[in-house]
């Protein structure tokens, strides 16, 4: 069942991509995702895209100091240290030599899942997608696609889409999507994909205080849906 209170993909730390400037405007961030019942946010900074290549450990201490700063403005989002890697020849090479990525615990009806954050190239052809999937697989981590509905190798032939579902790729809503904040095909193709059952997470994909209106919308257009789901007396 899909949640709002897990939010696993925000742009949250500030200064390390184009997300957040300062740690004042991730408090402002901070604050409106709890205002919307979120307790717990994942910090996914994009790595091997921009430049960035930083370590995990680094990436921990970036986001034990966020905490700090968010739990001093009196807030009480429970912040995870993420990444969200881009799949191209770094994360491919990091798998080749079994570096340790940063992966979180799901809980499954079969047990507990350890799963990773990968972004796709939005508007690259993209090839072997099912096979990077045995990749992770092999290495004991289901990969989640952030927002496939923005990805326009899906937007072009959907079928795809449960092809690498059935190869183990999971599936992460882009919630801004649904409020039109990356145009009608994909937030047409989030309402499909979201109707047909093929996510498994919802993320914000915050970056930027400029979009917590966009967000709030969305919530709502989330809040309705899963209503509409429920069993009726």
């Amino acid at each position: 069942m899909l949640s709002l209170t897990h939010d696993i993909h925000c742009h949250l730390l500030p200064s390390v991509d184009e997300g957040s400037r300062s740690y004042a405007e991730s408090v402002r961030m901070a604050r409106t995702l709890e205002e919307l019942g979120v307790t717990t946010v994942h910090a996914t900074p994009h790595q091997f895209r921009f430049g960035n290549d930083r370590t995990n450990d680094d990436l921990r201490h970036r986001t034990r100091e966020l905490t700090t700063h968010l739990d001093a403005a009196g807030g009480g989002l429970s912040v995870v240290a993420g990444a969200e890697y881009l799949l191209g020849e770094r994360l491919l090479d990091a798998l080749a030599r079994d570096e340790a990525l940063l992966t979180w615990s799901h809980v499954t009806d079969a047990g507990a899942a350890t799963r990773v954050l990968v972004e796709l190239p939005l508007r690259t052809p993209v090839v072997n997608v099912a096979r990077v999937a045995g990749l992770f697989l092999r290495r004991g981590i289901e990969p989640v696609m952030a927002h496939p509905e923005r990805v326009t190798a899906l937007a072009t032939e959907p079928t795809r889409a449960r092809a690498w579902r059935a190869a183990g790729w999971r599936f992460q809503l882009d919630l801004l999507s649904l409020a039109g904040t990356y145009g009608s095909a994909a937030r047409d193709l989030a309402d499909v994909y979201l109707h047909e059952g093929l996510y498994d997470h919802v993320g914000s994909d915050l970056h930027r205080s400029t979009q917590l209106d966009d967000l709030v919308t969305a919530h709502g257009h989330m809040r309705r849906f899963l209503a509409s789901q429920e069993p009726r007396s």
